[in-house]
């Protein structure tokens, strides 16, 4: 068996930023993930597989943004975790403060 990728080594790998690992991972995007306990690794071939997809596809390597909308706790606050930026968003939105 190969050594599996951390969260922070894909993200190193890819050159971008963790949270668009988590980000991808919400929307059904981005390379396949095995959870180990609560550990998220990944697989090196799964990485591959799922780059050269990407490259035939011509899509790149951005996903889009999802239309899923995120899980809301009992307080209205979203529960995506390393999104902050989209999920304050919502979270205004939803409360009627955006653009005030």
């Amino acid at each position: 068996m190969q050594r599996l990728l951390t969260t922070d080594e894909l993200a190193a790998l890819l050159q971008i930023p963790k949270a668009t690992i988590y980000r991808w991972r919400y929307c059904g995007e981005g390379p396949r993930g095995v959870r180990v306990g609560r550990h998220l690794r990944f697989e090196f071939a799964d990485v591959q597989d799922w780059l050269n997809a990407r490259k035939s596809g011509g899509e790149g390597l951005m996903a889009p943004m999802c239309s899923r909308e995120p899980r809301l706790g009992g307080d209205g606050q979203s529960q995506l975790r390393g999104v902050r930026g989209r999920s304050a968003a919502i979270t205004h939105a939803r409360s009627g403060e955006l653009g005030r």
